[in-house]
């Protein structure tokens, strides 16, 4: 029986090979963070209604359909190519629902990756992640059609995402400016779990008045679907960016520990706590914290919402539970039962 010879791979060219590349780390960061990108659908033509082109990638996550326009273009010639995908994805944009219907028609991993969501519950981000820097002046063309995904931005999250992969999840999305409503409709912020400890007042701290700190134990999972971490290299725009990158030996040698010793470190996280936070009595009535004098014991109740507690000390130690990576069978059953002393 004759086989077939072997089809030889296209030779691809110093650009083609440079755009390549970028795709791959674009794609890596979603993959690492747990977001699912659909198949069978990267650079096919599209025709919709009088538009029409190609998407590079689209993602799902939720109800979230993330869009993905990817481009190495260099400064100088990029302006042309934003305005021409600007129309394109502008059509999508002003047709919303229509256009998720022809999706799911069109392609069946895209359907299937949609199953049990609602179509009016649906949202649609669109991201521009292009391989060179972007003039204001050209992004403030498609301003309300894309965000800017850009490449130093991307450096950051591939390095969040590969240090502490499934994690990374909440602040990508946040980056996005995307909110657990967006995400899982009215499934999350009407959550709240209350944890003991104790309320600490000014006479006790010697913070100003009006300022209590307050100390609790909170199993690392549930604190990991709250936390935020203000970081010097990060993307946020703040003056009180305060914490270094996450450093990936130091996260592997800490899961290394709890791999073989099961147990916490015996020290506090120091956090900044959401306004949402109540902080009542056995009884559930509110504290009236002006009257404190001494320390006394309390509930303190907290919103199951994403990117809400700061971390200001102990980032490694809390994402050291990271999702997924080495170890995370044994790193699961801790995340849900170990405590972690958290001070805010």
């Amino acid at each position: 029986m004759r086989t077939k010879p072997a089809r030889k791979k296209k030779k691809l060219s110093p650009d083609e090979l440079e755009k390549e590349q970028h795709r791959k780390e674009i794609r890596s960061v979603f993959h690492q963070s747990g977001i699912k990108r659909i198949s069978k659908i990267s650079d096919k033509e599209i025709r919709f209604g009088t538009a029409h082109g190609d998407i590079d990638d689209i993602f799902i996550h939720g109800n979230v359909i993330l869009l993905a326009e990817y481009t190495t273009h260099k400064s100088s010639n990029i302006s042309e190519h934003i305005k021409k995908k600007k129309i394109f994805f502008d059509t999508i944009l002003s047709n919303k629902n229509n256009f998720i219907i022809f999706l799911k028609d069109k392609f069946s991993t895209v359907n299937d990756a949609l199953v049990g969501t609602y179509l009016d519950q649906l949202k649609i981000i669109i991201f521009y992640a292009s391989k060179y820097k972007i003039d204001k002046r050209h992004k403030d063309v498609a301003n309300g059609t894309f965000i800017f995904f850009d490449y130093h931005i991307l450096k950051y999250f591939s390095r969040i995402s590969n240090t502490i992969r499934h994690s990374a999840r909440n602040e990508l999305l946040s980056f996005f400016g995307l909110k657990d409503k967006d995400i899982f409709p009215g499934a999350s912020q009407s959550t709240i779990d209350t944890y003991k400890g104790s309320i600490l007042p000014e006479a006790h701290s010697k913070f100003k008045s009006g300022f209590k700190v307050v100390s609790f134990y909170i199993d690392p999972k549930a604190l990991l679907q709250r936390a935020y971490v203000l970081r010097k290299d990060g993307w946020r725009n703040d003056s009180s960016l305060y914490q270094r990158m996450l450093t990936t030996n130091k996260i592997d040698n800490i899961r290394k520990y709890f791999k073989h010793k099961q147990r916490v470190f015996v020290n506090n996280i120091i956090v900044t706590l959401p306004p949402s936070t109540k902080i009542v009595d056995k009884n559930g009535n509110t504290i009236d914290s002006t009257r404190l004098t001494n320390t006394a014991p309390v509930e303190i109740q907290l919103t199951c919402e994403s990117n809400s507690i700061g971390i200001i000390d102990g980032q490694h130690r809390v994402f050291a539970y990271h999702e997924g990576g080495p170890f995370d069978d044994e790193i699961k059953e801790l995340r849900e039962r170990l405590n972690l002393l958290v001070t805010g």
